[in-house]
């Protein structure tokens, strides 16, 4: 062994920064992805669904029974090796089959071994972006564009069937009402819902999620008949600024990382994105 006052003793714990021993606020890339499990967890109990974990491995995962695979989300908070990620597999496919619903999608934090061998489809790594803490009101909101935070059933409503045409969530077309978005998060005071109105018409939405380090933005969307119109900025300053004392993070698509550069927003890192079948 080499002997070097920078090297570490024998028994000596050295952190990496993502074991589940990594104290909350020791990076922001731990951080959301802890801020992205609690959330999805409150969602999960909000829908009477279900949702357990490996604390070993960094594995999340939740089922809500619903038809879309973005209703059931595994998160991966920690690199895994190839026996590892085999044993991750093994607990999701026990733990998704053992309810009825659609697909299921692995966010997983860092770059993962390729899961193909195992029946999983790769999506791509699309950018986490995160901007610094932001003290000021949403900036050039279009005049004709009316934002509501999500606090009535019918708001509820309008955010659920705004996702679900905009994105379009294909398996749950035409639009139902309760099929994705559950009604107790009207008592999640963690989780901030969203709903723009362009002359009383519901047509764009986006939410976050506030843990005690960091705001998770998410569900930003607009309806395509009303998109270019600024209508997506607005509302994801909305979601950006619900705690402006905090930083906030998103995962970007290509396509919207530039909307969010311009907002300020930095690339951090990569996640990697794969969906598997329900077994």
């Amino acid at each position: 062994m080499v002997e070097n006052s920078f090297v570490a003793g024998k028994d000596e714990y050295l952190d990496p920064g993502y074991d589940a021993v990594t104290p909350d606020g020791d990076n922001l890339l731990l951080d959301f992805a802890r801020a992205e499990v609690e959330g999805w967890k409150r969602w999960a109990d909000a829908a009477g669904g279900r949702h357990g974990a490996s604390a070993e491995l960094g594995v999340t995962w939740v089922d809500t029974g619903c038809q879309s695979v973005f209703g059931n989300p595994s998160h991966w908070s920690r690199p895994l090796q190839a026996n590892e990620a085999n044993e991750a597999i093994d607990m999701l496919e026990a733990g998704y089959g053992g309810g009825e619903g659609g697909p299921y999608v692995i966010f997983s934090a860092f770059p993962t071994p390729d899961l193909r061998g195992r029946g999983l489809g790769a999506v791509g790594h699309p950018p986490l972006m995160v901007r610094p803490p932001a003290d000021h009101s949403i900036p050039h909101r279009p005049p004709h564009l009316h934002i509501e935070r999500v606090k009535t059933p019918q708001h509820l409503a309008h955010f659920e069937q705004t996702i679900v045409e905009s994105f379009p969530v294909e398996e749950l077309l035409p639009w139902q009402n309760g099929t994705f978005v559950p009604a107790g998060l009207l008592n999640e005071d963690a989780w901030h819902l969203f709903v723009g109105y362009d002359e009383g018409k519901p047509v764009a939405t986006a939410a976050a999620f506030v843990s005690d380090h960091v705001v998770d933005v998410t569900w930003v969307s607009c309806q395509e008949a009303s998109r270019r119109q600024g209508f997506g900025e607005a509302m994801t300053w909305a979601a950006t600024l619900t705690d402006p004392g905090k930083p906030a993070l998103l995962i970007a698509s290509d396509d919207g990382r530039s909307l969010y550069q311009r907002m300020g927003y930095l690339t951090m890192s990569r996640y990697s994105i794969w969906v598997g079948q329900r077994p």
